[in-house]
């Protein structure tokens, strides 16, 4: 099932042709309050989806008396963000505006317990089509091809469809997806549009359901809750601590029914409705920092029940830990006033504790309301190629993770860029820990060499930590500054597991990523049927530091002293079955499990009890991605190692 975009349903009305001419004024007066249908227009989830509403009724009626209570830890919601631009990368949504909008949403659902995070990095697509389209059907595919399973995909688009919002909710066994507009009057401050539409995925209604695209229902909500009156949980939005509410137009706080002469606002036994303009899911215009400000008991109810009824592969087992970003980076380069070289630009900035990323931003002026550069890095440095000739750019710094995006931004500078060089320069470091050994290289290509090298202290091999001044100049007397940091990473470690006949090398430290040089002539981070033997890994890191383990392999006599005939099945499982581990244990002990996916991430851990004899346990792979993950068991001194592949 399928809700399609719609303004006005020319389906006959249920009504008489007064009611009809009535609704008629109100839509003229809609339209001269929004003038556009982008901002404040009808969509397609307006439309309660029939499979939720038939969800919703059969929970309130067996949850009447229910009141809410908040689980005693956080529940960790899965986000998958796409920002979508046109092919050339323009028109997109800001990433600062996008986090500012995450740490509303989380804001906004405190209350009810959940909390959500990054599944992923964003995803940026560059598609002409998706950024602008009428119909779903034409861009479907595009959505598909990107789709993540296991979270809630939320894509920003120029124009989806020419509403503020494309939700996407059919039946099971579709792409369910969330589209939201990136225009300002869309989702710009105070926008609710976000909180609402992830309230509609976790199945709420909103407070005006039945009124949409100016159809009356056939039994509205009454305005009392006298329970031998009320039909609250029967008609409307079906909860009865949220008001009678028939307002699907915007409104604004105070309502005044003499605003809208041709509304419907008395309920069939007479009584006036006062919506509640406290309520997210109502369709009142964001006016002040305290409206609306909550969802109620019995909808936050609804919400945990469906999450965890309905949505349940969204519970991943091993979500990250929360950790909150307190700290604000400071720009360190360049100075302020300075000059730098348009193809040459250069930001630094202090790095954050728990920072994961860092969002960038360069604009013409002080409100930040024209984006030269929004970008996205993982170090506390950035150097710019393509910016244009130009005086007083602005730029600043957001620090951010996972599951934090409410940090400020950092202080603002300005700088100017001047003509472009006509070469280009890449700068490489190498620094092992514990060593005097850093290196810059600098590699220089250009139109009018030779080049002249500056470095401060003359060498460029030999180093210790700190920080280098480098001055690169050709032929034409054309000058690059820039400061280069060289520091160590932490030493590399390897730990290494034993399997039956199988290695695993376990690396920390060091500059990802890693490569593996078996003796064996493998290159994986794990080898199996192996012969009985030593066998030697050599890592080396980014930085091409090296470190070497040595390890044996244990044969199967060797570890059926504790593990007698272990047997995982099904391998593959389908993702979301469980998988079972059959052991024949010779004595009575304790054992512990980890499950690493192959980037060597520990996505899931526990433990059990193990009697003499055979056994078995399940391990739940819900929420498991496809693809191919170890499973770790350990007793004692014992491990025993076993790949699984998750398939659909």
């Amino acid at each position: 099932m399928k809700f399609q975009l719609a303004i006005i349903n020319l389906k006959p009305f249920k009504t008489n042709i007064m009611k009809y001419l009535n609704q008629l004024k109100i839509l003229i007066f809609i339209s001269l309050l929004c003038q556009t249908a982008l901002v404040f227009g009808q969509n397609n989830t307006d439309v309660y989806p029939k499979h939720m509403e038939n969800w919703l009724r059969e929970h309130v009626a067996q949850n009447q008396n229910v009141h809410f209570k908040q689980s005693g830890d956080l529940v960790l919601v899965p986000l998958q963000l796409h920002l979508v631009s046109n092919n050339d990368g323009s028109e997109r949504f800001s990433v600062n505006v996008l986090l500012e909008r995450l740490c509303e949403l989380n804001a906004n659902f405190e209350e009810t317990g959940f909390h959500f995070y990054l599944y992923d990095d964003i995803n940026f697509i560059k598609n002409d089509s998706l950024n602008d389209f009428t119909d779903i059907e034409d861009v479907i595919h595009f959505i598909e091809e990107v789709y993540v399973n296991n979270a809630i995909n939320i894509f920003y688009s120029r124009s989806p469809g020419g509403v503020c919002v494309y939700g996407y909710l059919p039946e099971a066994d579709e792409t369910e997806f969330i589209m939201l507009s990136q225009s300002s009057g869309c989702n710009g401050n105070n926008s609710l549009f976000l909180t609402r539409y992830i309230g509609r995925y976790f199945a709420l209604p909103f407070t005006y359901n039945g009124w949409t695209h100016l159809e009356t229902p056939d039994t509205p909500e009454y305005v009392t809750r006298d329970p031998n009156l009320r039909n609250c949980h029967e008609a409307g939005d079906f909860f009865c601590d949220t008001d009678a509410d028939y307002l699907y137009f915007p409104w604004q706080y105070p309502f005044d029914p003499a605003d809208f002469p041709a509304a419907i606002v008395t309920d069939p036994l007479g009584d006036t409705i006062h919506p509640d303009a406290e309520l997210f899911m109502n369709r009142i215009q964001p006016q002040q920092a305290l409206l609306p400000n909550r969802f109620s008991g019995e909808q936050m109810t609804a919400m945990q029940a469906y999450l965890f009824d309905e949505r349940d592969y969204l519970l991943h087992p091993d979500p990250p830990q929360i950790t909150e970003i307190t700290e604000i980076s400071t720009i360190v380069y360049p100075q302020n006033n300075t000059n730098q070289k348009a193809n040459y630009s250069q930001l630094k900035w202090t790095s954050v504790n728990n920072a994961e990323a860092y969002s960038i931003e360069i604009s013409s002026n002080p409100g930040f309301s024209d984006i030269i550069k929004d970008t996205i890095v993982s170090d506390t440095s950035v150097i710019f190629n393509d910016l244009p000739v130009s005086n007083n750019l602005r730029a600043r710094v957001k620090a951010f993770n996972s599951t934090s995006f409410c940090s400020a931004s950092s202080n603002m500078i300005v700088f100017n860029t001047t003509q472009s060089v006509s070469f280009t320069v890449n700068v490489e470091t190498h620094f092992c820990a514990e060593a005097n050994n850093g290196e810059i290289d600098i590699d220089v290509s250009g139109d009018n060499p030779p080049f002249d090298i500056q470095i401060s202290g003359g060498q460029f091999t030999g180093l210790s930590a700190g920080k280098y001044d480098v001055i690169i100049t050709d032929a034409n007397q054309d000058t690059i500054q820039t400061e280069v940091d060289l520091y160590p990473y932490p030493d590399l470690d390897i730990q290494i597991t034993q399997g039956v006949y199988a290695l695993s090398a376990n690396v920390n430290g060091g500059k990802p990523p890693y490569q593996y040089a078996w003796s064996n002539g493998s290159n994986e981070a794990m080898i199996e049927n192996l012969s009985s033997g030593t066998y030697t890994v050599t890592v080396t890191d980014a930085s091409g530091c090296e470190t070497i383990a040595t390890a044996e392999a244990t044969s199967v006599d060797e570890l059926e002293k504790f593990y007698s005939q272990i047997d995982v099945y099904p391998n593959p499982v389908l993702a979301n079955q469980n998988i079972y581990i059959k052991i024949n244990s010779p004595v009575q002990t304790s054992a512990n499990y980890e499950i690493f996916n192959m980037q060597g991430k520990k996505v899931s851990k526990g433990n059990f009890e193990l009697l003499s004899g055979k056994q078995s346990f399940s391990l739940q792979m819900q929420g498991f991605a496809p693809g191919v993950y170890t499973l770790k068991l350990v007793s004692g001194s014992n491990i025993y190692n076993s790949r699984i592949v998750v398939i659909q």
